[in-house]
């Protein structure tokens, strides 16, 4: 059996990846966990839940990183207006 991750082949009795240690999730198993369509439209729901939050915590992740180079941009800026006499500290 091949890991989803990383590739590896597996036994196919090995739960998780001998290469990178990922749970290695079997289609059958799958296939028989959504046997009706509410469990099938629970687990779409549940994928679509999962990606916007993947997404909203990128989003933060950007937010984060501008405001961070803001802040040393106009730390430098005003080292440099100081150094250079432009603004004085009274």
């Amino acid at each position: 059996m091949k890991c989803s991750n990383c590739g590896a082949e597996n036994p196919d009795r090995q739960k998780f990846c001998g290469a990178c240690g990922k749970e290695i999730i079997k289609k059958q198993d799958v296939i028989e966990q959504l046997q009706s369509p509410s469990q099938i439209q629970h687990f779409m729901q549940s994928h679509q839940f999962l990606q916007s939050e993947v997404i909203n915590i990128h989003n933060t992740l950007r937010t984060i990183e501008r405001t961070i180079l803001i802040l040393l941009f106009g730390g430098i800026l005003g080292f440099l207006l100081i150094w250079f006499g432009i603004l004085t500290l009274q």
